[in-house]
């Protein structure tokens, strides 16, 4: 079961997912990070669904090909599915993942869908990064941009991370050591770390796996600094 909690003024509040990221019709919306980037998307999915929305699911990097996914860059294929299923995943073909679309054609269906969700970042299934000079991919028109976060990184040694000798070299940390509450702050708050290539676009952080009470303690202690910066900030778990 997914649940989502702002934790604000000392409380825990649960909210939608949706309503957390104040999601309108013709939003683009990039998620990047680690840690729950595409569980997160088919959960917006779901709800956006439920609301009566449109919904593409892309992605401007890789992210697996699910048996469902429209392969074929056929606008009109892609329109008719939107107007009879409500969610669609459309991407290249690469086998056990798919692709992006070139960026044309992306624009062009987008104009197809009441909301647009794109995953714009691979972590190879690990829990937390750094994103590398050429990540994340967003494209010119995302207006929001969801950074997702896996607790279960805290604690672990930098070598088994996303980007390992990046954040070693960004933290001045050797591989072997571990990454802590501060760092992960550190790389949260930075702009060559989770708030590259924003701009002025909406920015969101989502802090998953926080599936027990330590990981709870440290994500509202990250949330408690985060959000005297300003930054929008929640935290999920899937467990009951």
């Amino acid at each position: 079961m997914y649940k989502l909690y702002q934790y604000i003024d000392g409380e825990l509040k649960q909210n939608s997912l949706s309503d957390f990221l104040q999601v309108r019709k013709k939003d683009i919306i990039s998620f990047a990070g680690a840690g729950g980037k595409t569980s997160t998307i088919f959960a917006l999915a779901n709800e956006l669904k439920d609301m009566n929305y449109r919904v593409l699911i892309t992605t401007t990097t890789k992210m697996f090909l699910e048996k469902e996914a429209i392969t074929v860059q056929d606008e009109k294929i892609i329109e008719k599915a939107l107007q009879k299923n409500k969610s669609v995943i459309a991407g290249t073909d690469l086998g056990k993942k798919m692709s992006a679309f070139d960026e044309d054609f992306l624009k062009k269906i987008i104009n197809y869908s009441d909301i647009t969700l794109i995953e714009a970042d691979g972590a190879q299934r690990k829990p937390f990064k750094m994103p590398r000079d050429y990540e994340p991919v967003y494209i010119e028109n995302t207006n929001k941009i969801v950074y997702v976060v896996g607790m279960t990184s805290l604690g672990q040694e930098i070598k088994n991370l996303s980007r390992a000798d990046i954040i070693a070299d960004f933290l001045v940390k050797s591989l072997d050591e571990k990454l802590s509450v501060k760092d992960m702050i550190k790389i949260l708050l930075s702009e060559k770390g989770a708030k590259k290539d924003i701009g002025k676009r909406d920015f969101y952080i989502i802090l998953n796996q926080v599936d027990n009470e330590v990981l709870l303690q440290y994500a509202m202690e990250i949330s408690s600094v985060l959000n005297k910066y300003g930054i929008q900030i929640a935290l999920t778990k899937y467990k009951i």
